[in-house]
């Protein structure tokens, strides 16, 4: 078994990395206090075993260690713990979607990736929009799995285990429909034409609703699934990637494989990152 990562990044340190090009971190504006300053990015958008269940291996029933098999992206034995983690199962979409991302951004397209490419890049997004604390503490709130058994402990495992379990169930079963989702959008890259550039943040993936398209949403509560929402991910301050609802086509609005906005555009679109950020706004170079 290769050496375990506890650190672990909700956002991944290759992507924040394309927002600065210091080697003491990245410049950033802390939301609560307002104060900005580099920070090192190891130490940013992480939490000590964010990932990692630990059960210990003599707690599990015969069905227990059954259902929670050793497996080598999941499920893998440390001492006497039993660990399951998603840690690494990210890193290796993150490895090969770094690779898409250079070509993106050297490119200044999106028509030399494959479908292959496309696939990895839908879920890298669908992981970021669901695996932060802001996502994760929904799914705590409102999923409930029933895949979490009571027969497989031989002593009753803890509320805040349950609940971990229960959110790494929901995550896994849900991030492949949410993936599909992306990758059946039209995409487009968005390059700024002034000389403000894209912000990003703890919580990059931006869902918005154009003004025309409310009605849809009346309640103001928007997911994935609502007609003609769109998809924002900055990859670099000079790029970003902007997914739109194929039904866009039905109401003739086109969208191509790259564009140009105004500086005006930018700066909406980075206010959309401060107002979704959960606790700091990576401003890149200062």
């Amino acid at each position: 078994m290769s050496k375990r990562t506890l650190k672990q990044h909700y956002v991944s340190e290759f992507y924040i990395r394309n927002f600065s090009r210091s080697s003491k971190g990245i410049f950033s504006e802390i939301l609560a206090s307002g104060k900005k300053c580099p920070i090192p990015i190891s130490n940013i958008a992480q939490e000590h075993k964010y990932y990692d269940i630990e059960i210990e291996e003599s707690n599990l029933t015969e069905k227990g260690k059954k259902a929670l098999a050793f497996e080598e992206d999941f499920v893998f034995l440390d001492g006497e713990m039993r660990v399951l983690s998603l840690e690494r199962w990210f890193k290796k979409n993150e490895d090969v979607v770094a690779g898409v991302f250079r070509k993106i951004i050297a490119d200044r397209s999106l028509l030399n990736l494959s479908i292959v490419d496309r696939e990895h890049v839908a879920f890298f997004v669908s992981s970021l929009l669901l695996r932060g604390p802001k996502s994760r503490t929904l799914f705590n709130e409102k999923v409930f799995s029933e895949g979490i058994k009571d027969e497989y402990f031989k002593k009753p495992i803890s509320t805040d285990m349950k609940q971990q379990l229960e959110w790494e169930v929901a995550f896994v079963n849900c991030i492949d429909e949410c993936a599909k989702n992306i990758l059946n959008r039209a995409w487009s890259i968005i390059i700024p034409n002034g000389d403000v550039k894209f912000l990003t943040s703890d919580n990059p993936v931006v869902l918005y609703l154009p003004l025309e398209y409310r009605k849809y949403s009346p309640n103001g509560r928007i997911g994935i699934k609502t007609p003609m929402v769109q998809i924002f991910l900055p990859i670099c301050r000079s790029m970003l990637l902007q997914l739109n609802d194929y039904r866009y086509y039905e109401n003739m609005r086109l969208f191509p494989d790259r564009y140009e906005i105004c500086s005006e555009r930018v700066a909406f679109m980075n206010e959309l990152q401060r107002k979704q950020a959960t606790n700091v706004l990576f401003i890149g170079d200062n």
